[in-house]
C-alpha cells in the first residue's frame, strides 16, 4: 500500500535522487542550468523526469538534448524523458 501510495504522490523513485540527478545532468557538456526537475514513477519500474535547462550555445541544444537523454539512460535508466529547454542564460544550479 506505501509502494501504490508513492506512486499515485509522484514521488521521487526509492533509490534516485533529485540532487544526484541533477548533478549529473549539469556535468553534461554545454548544459549551463537545471532547475524546475521533477522525477516520478509512471508504473512499476518505469521512471519520469522533466526537468528546465539551458544550453551554452543555443544553436546546439539539440546536441545537448540528445547528450542530457543518452546521460539519463545510462546513470539511471531513465527513458521517458520530457525536456524543456530555456534560451535565457542561468547561472548553473546543481541539485
Amino acid at each position: 500500500m506505501r509502494e501504490s501510495l508513492h506512486a499515485l504522490m509522484e514521488g521521487v523513485p526509492h533509490g534516485l535522487s533529485v540532487e544526484t540527478i541533477g548533478a549529473e545532468m549539469a556535468r553534461v557538456e554545454g548544459v549551463l542550468s537545471v532547475h524546475d526537475l521533477h522525477v516520478w514513477t509512471l508504473s512499476g519500474s518505469r521512471t519520469a523526469l522533466s526537468p528546465t535547462w539551458s544550453c551554452a550555445a543555443w544553436a546546439n541544444g539539440t546536441g545537448c538534448s540528445r547528450d542530457l537523454q543518452a546521460r539519463l539512460h545510462a546513470a539511471f535508466g531513465i527513458d521517458h524523458v520530457t525536456l524543456q529547454p530555456e534560451s535565457g542564460v542561468r547561472p548553473l544550479v546543481r541539485h
